[in-house]
């Protein structure tokens, strides 16, 4: 009678349609409300997510779609030697393999941490007249790390082998507080006035 919580656990395993690719998400969420005192109701809830991609990328003109279509027909995806066939004589466009593209950013990660959620206090001062301070959050903190490998088949080559690592993270939160006033007169009437503020950093 003076608690409600629920807690739940989520697990997401996707392999991605593209060779070395997948999509994976941990997360847990809560929601809860204590009543320690008669005059007193405080509560939360919030949910904590944590999610990691693997591979290359799968949009924008240099991903495995569009290097697929640009590519001619004719180029075998690997040569007698095992390597990668590509464009790189003749005159068969510049695009790219997609698997050999794949193959290459088979470490590239994205990794990806995000907590939001709201708590809350309420004081009912009277049976028609409550207070309640409530403070939103959303909070999160990334990390990609991306290897672009030299090549050696297209006929737009890249000469070096580069990493790229970047961090970077944000924080949002909203607090509102309001007074609440609401009564019924004569059976009749029902009066309901709520006044607040707000205050939010983006």
């Amino acid at each position: 009678d003076k608690s409600v919580y629920s807690v739940g656990l989520n697990y997401f395993d996707q392999k991605g349609s593209f060779v070395n690719t997948f999509f994976k998400r941990y997360s847990v969420r809560a929601n809860t409300s204590f009543k320690p005192v008669s005059f007193l109701k405080i509560g939360e809830n919030f949910q904590l997510s944590y999610e990691e991609r693997l591979g290359g990328a799968n949009r924008g003109e240099g991903d495995a779609w569009a290097s697929a279509y640009r590519m001619v027909p004719y180029v075998p995806v690997y040569d007698i030697k095992g390597g990668y066939g590509g464009n790189g004589v003749g005159e068969s466009g510049n695009g790219n393999s997609p698997i050999a593209n794949l193959e290459r950013a088979r470490d590239n990660t994205n990794k990806f941490t995000r907590l939001f959620g709201n708590v809350y206090a309420e004081v009912p001062f009277t049976s028609y007249l409550t207070a309640r301070t409530s403070l939103g959050l959303d909070a999160g903190n990334q990390f990609v790390k991306n290897i672009s490998r030299k090549t050696y088949e297209r006929s737009e080559n890249q000469g070096t082998t580069q990493l790229t690592e970047e961090a970077f993270y944000y924080l949002s939160w909203t607090w509102t507080n309001t007074l609440n006033f609401q009564k019924v007169f004569a059976e009749n009437h029902d009066v309901n006035v709520i006044v607040g503020t707000e205050a939010v950093k983006g």
